[in-house]
C-alpha cells in the first residue's frame, strides 16, 4: 500500500499541469534549469482538419517483437469538435516525423479537451501525424468513440505517449513523467 502510494506520489510530483485559463494553442512544456515548468507557445490558433500525406510519415512502423503498447482510459467523454480539433493540431506539429527534446512534451488545448506527445527517453524523439492517428483508433478502440484515453508506445529506444484529455480538471497533469524523467 505505501509502496504504491509512493509510485502515484512520484507520478503525479513529476507531472505538468496546464495553467488556469492557458487559451488555445499548441504548446511545448519542459522544466528549466531552475526548475520551473516552462509551456512555450508554439501555434496560438487551433482548428480545423490537416491531414499529412508524406512519403516518410510511415517510417516510424516498423516493429520488433519487444515493442510494448500499452491504452489506458480517463473514462469520460469529450468535445467532439475540439477533441478533432486539437488531435489534428498535434498532426500539424508532428507531421511526417518532428524531433521533440528529451524529456521534454507539447499539448495542443482547444476548448476544454487537450491532445498531446510525452518524450520519456533521455534523447530526442520524433512525434508523427499517422503515429498519433494510429493511437487514436488504439484508444477508440479500448475507450470509446471520444472518450479520454493514452498510449504509450514502448519500444528499443523508444518510449513515448499520445492522448487527449480534459483540461479543464482542475488539477489534472499529463505525462506523468516527460518533463523530468522517470
Amino acid at each position: 500500500m505505501r509502496l504504491t502510494a509512493l509510485v502515484l506520489l512520484a507520478t503525479s510530483a513529476a507531472a505538468f499541469t496546464i495553467p488556469v485559463g492557458q487559451p488555445d494553442g499548441t504548446y511545448e512544456v519542459y522544466t528549466a534549469p531552475d526548475g520551473t515548468e516552462t509551456h512555450m507557445l508554439l501555434e496560438a490558433h487551433v482548428e480545423g482538419r490537416n491531414t499529412v500525406p508524406d512519403k516518410f510519415a510511415m517510417a516510424h512502423k516498423r516493429k520488433s517483437a519487444a515493442d510494448v503498447s500499452i491504452v489506458e482510459c480517463g473514462g469520460y467523454p469529450l468535445p467532439h469538435k475540439d477533441t478533432d480539433d486539437a488531435n489534428n493540431a498535434v498532426d500539424k506539429h508532428c507531421g511526417g516525423g518532428k524531433s521533440i527534446g528529451k524529456h521534454n512534451d507539447f499539448y495542443s488545448v482547444k476548448g476544454c479537451t487537450v491532445a498531446y506527445f510525452c518524450n520519456y527517453n533521455d534523447g530526442p524523439q520524433n512525434c508523427y501525424a499517422s503515429e498519433r492517428q494510429s493511437t487514436s483508433r488504439s484508444i477508440t478502440a479500448t475507450c470509446g468513440l471520444y472518450n479520454a484515453g493514452w498510449m504509450n508506445i514502448r519500444s528499443e529506444g523508444r518510449n513515448v505517449q499520445y492522448g487527449y484529455e480534459d483540461k479543464c480538471n482542475k488539477g489534472w497533469n499529463f505525462c506523468g513523467c516527460g518533463t523530468d524523467g522517470c
